[in-house]
């Protein structure tokens, strides 16, 4: 059997890192961000980016200023450090090795993923 695991969020927690480059980005553009849990709760309610920049008091004309700058953070190897194995990933990974198993992502730099896969 042929397996596909999407590797950010299925089998490693990406919220540190994901968070702390929404918090240094609204910094960066003088915005108030939301604490953790407030940030997540809204992210997992799928709520867009415009409506994140509105409760962190950025304005709507700076969402492609805040994009590029979170695009351009979000992965640098100081951020891709804040990312864990979720718990049970080793054990889910080594009971499925008898099967093909493939990886997905969708980064954008084929580097810093095999340096974090190392």
């Amino acid at each position: 059997m042929k397996i596909i695991f999407d590797l950010d969020g299925t089998l490693i927690d990406v919220s540190d890192r994901h968070y702390a480059v929404y918090r240094e980005v609204s910094d960066e553009l003088r915005g108030i961000a939301l604490e953790k849990q407030a940030y997540w709760d809204l992210k997992k309610e799928n709520a867009q980016w415009p409506k994140l920049l509105e409760y962190s008091k950025i304005p709507q004309a700076n969402l492609a200023d805040f994009m590029n700058l979170f695009i351009g953070k979000i992965e640098q190897p100081k951020y891709l450090k804040k990312d864990k194995l979720f718990p049970a990933t080793k054990k889910v990974l080594s009971s499925l090795s008898n099967h093909e198993l493939y990886l997905l992502s969708l980064r954008r730099s084929a580097q810093t993923l095999l340096d974090e896969l190392e």
